[in-house]
Parts: C-alpha cells; sequence; structure tokens
C-alpha cells in the first residue's frame, strides 16, 4: 500500500516494506499520472547504485518487475528510459525522456571508482602525467596525457562538446 501527498502539480509518494513501516525516500511524480500510479503498489528497488519505484506485474503466468518510469514512458529497444536529472526516484514527466544507451552513458555521473573527481580523467602512473578519454558508441577515445588535471578536464569537455548533444534541460 502506498500513500500519497499532492503539492501543487506534483505528488509524493510513499512506499513501506514488508513490515508496513514507511521508508524515508519518496516517489515524486506528476498529478497527472496519479490514477495511472494508483493502479499498482509500489515499492522502492535498487538497481546499481540508484533507487526507482517499481512494482511486480504478471504477463502470462510469468512475475516480471516494472519500474515506474518504464511504466509512464513506455519504449521500444534501441530507446530507454533516461532521468534527466539522474534521480532515479523523480519520475516527473518533465525529468523523463527516451534515450539511446550513448545518450544515457553521456548522462551518467562519474563512477565509483574515479580517483580524479573529473569525469574521463585519470592519472596515468607510467607517465606520470594525467590522462583524459572518453567514450563513443561503446569506443575508447584516448585525449592526451597532459602535465595538470585542469588541462585533462578541459580535453575531455571539448571533446563532449564535440561528440556529445547537450543534455536536454527541463521544459
Amino acid at each position: 500500500m502506498n500513500t500519497f501527498e499532492t503539492v501543487g502539480d506534483t505528488v509524493y509518494m510513499t512506499c513501506f516494506d514488508r513490515k508496513g513501516h514507511p521508508k524515508p525516500d519518496k516517489v515524486i511524480f506528476d498529478l497527472a499520472d496519479l490514477e495511472l500510479v494508483k493502479m499498482y503498489s509500489w515499492y522502492i528497488g535498487k538497481r546499481g547504485e540508484t533507487l526507482y519505484a517499481m512494482t511486480s506485474v504478471k504477463v502470462g503466468n510469468k512475475w516480471t518487475t516494472l519500474s515506474l518510469h518504464q511504466y509512464l514512458l513506455p519504449t521500444q529497444e534501441p530507446l530507454s528510459v533516461d532521468h534527466i536529472n539522474r534521480i532515479g526516484l523523480d519520475n516527473r514527466r518533465s525529468n523523463l525522456r527516451r534515450a539511446t544507451n550513448q545518450e544515457q552513458c553521456v548522462n551518467q555521473g562519474m563512477l565509483k571508482n574515479n580517483t580524479s573527481g573529473v569525469k574521463g580523467v585519470c592519472w596515468h602512473k607510467q607517465c606520470q602525467k594525467w590522462m583524459a578519454h572518453i567514450k563513443v558508441n561503446r569506443e575508447r577515445i584516448h585525449l592526451g596525457l597532459y602535465d595538470t588535471i585542469g588541462e585533462a578536464a578541459q580535453a575531455r569537455l571539448g571533446a563532449e562538446a564535440k561528440y556529445f548533444d547537450p543534455i536536454p534541460k527541463s521544459p
């Protein structure tokens, strides 16, 4: 069972664990989608490090997991749904877009194992320099070795501008 709080055009949904205790994280979606969302009982699940609103649905004789963002914005392969602000519990339509795998990767934050603090920049031990790289269509492109992290970061930003369209902002 879920509970709903409406603030303007936004709904905040509380999910509960199996023992009936409320989860601290709130799921956000548009008021226009409230009746659709109420059709299922949602829970907060994790994929990787990201939290999402999920439910279980029976398709034929088999149970499957459905994410709220996929339910609200159905897509066909090769597209999937991307959260523009990278918050998996924010399912407002202005925050959802259909995107290719490449577009999703562009919108991905830094990986957990990043030690430089700059996406696409790492320390090259053998050369004792900062190395910049970018991945385009699953191919890693070497952008060069640099004396400073700032120079490597600038090379990475230049490559992003060259290879990727800007991420659309909310309307």
